[in-house]
Order: structure tokens, then C-alpha cells, then sequence
């Protein structure tokens, strides 16, 4: 059996392989657009069909090359940093829509109010990487208003 490197390489090694990762594929997230004459129902379900990764299928790709990365780098931390352009709603219908997909993964997050769609969009991700079985305390997500909807990793 090999012996493991060290934690400064481990973490090195883990760095450049998510640097790769990273800069070789991008998540991607469905653009869904609704009208005040929808069913809050319907709104709620095209706001939670906007932020959630799993929509594209690319991302699931991404997602499990992470995940490898982060199984043989068990000390290793992935910050994700979700990107938004502040356009999202703060309003009833979406606190509803982000109670709905997350009350269950999540039961102690309260959505971010000045940049709901990044937070959600961060969530989706760790819930992702929770199924390909990493744990919640090695992630650590921020939220960043900009120009473009994209997330972006780093390793602490």
C-alpha cells in the first residue's frame, strides 16, 4: 500500500488537479424567464430549475471530477465562489422557491437576501458534491455579484 504524501504536497497535488478541472470546464446554468401571470407554482419551479446545475448535463462531469479530487485529497477544502449579476428577486415567491429546494439539505440556511440566485447556485453544488459523497464541512462557498451568472473553485 503507498504511503500519503505529506499535507502541504497532498494539498499542492489537490490544487493543481482542481486548477485544471477548473479551467478546462465551467459549471452552466439554464436560463428560465417567467411572467407575473404564472402560478407562483410554476414561478417557483423555473427559479429552482435556473439555479440548479443538475439542468445541464456537462455539469455533472465537472462535478464528479471534483469529487475524485477531493476523495484523494482528504485534506483538502474547496471554496466555491457563485457569481451573480444581482439581477435575481428578493421577494416572497423566491424565499419560498429556495425554502422548498433546500429547507430539506439544508435546514439551518437562510437565504442570502442581496444575492439569493449566487446562494442557491452555491448550494446546488455542494448538495452535488454531497451525493458523490463529500461532506458538507469541506466546502466553503461565498457569494460575489458581478456580470456574469458562473462559479468558481478554489482550494483553502
Amino acid at each position: 500500500m503507498a504511503e500519503a504524501l505529506p499535507k502541504e504536497q497532498q494539498l499542492e497535488k489537490g490544487k493543481k488537479e482542481l486548477m485544471k478541472i477548473a479551467s478546462s470546464k465551467e459549471i452552466a446554468f439554464s436560463n428560465y424567464q417567467w411572467t407575473e401571470r404564472e402560478s407562483q407554482s410554476s414561478i417557483e419551479k423555473k427559479m429552482q430549475r435556473s439555479w440548479d446545475a443538475t439542468e445541464v448535463e456537462e455539469n455533472l462531469t465537472v462535478i464528479q471530477e471534483l469529487a475524485e479530487v477531493l476523495k484523494k485529497c482528504p485534506n483538502l477544502i474547496l471554496r466555491i465562489k457563485s457569481i451573480c449579476d444581482g439581477s435575481g428577486q428578493n421577494d416572497q415567491v423566491t424565499q419560498a422557491a429556495f425554502a422548498k429546494d433546500f429547507e430539506a439539505d439544508f435546514p439551518t440556511e437562510a437565504m442570502d437576501k442581496s444575492l439569493p440566485y449566487a446562494h442557491a447556485r452555491a448550494l446546488t453544488i455542494q448538495r452535488m458534491l454531497m451525493e458523490q459523497g463529500i461532506t458538507l464541512d469541506r466546502m466553503v462557498s461565498s457569494l460575489q455579484e458581478g456580470k456574469v451568472r458562473s462559479v468558481e473553485f478554489a482550494v483553502e
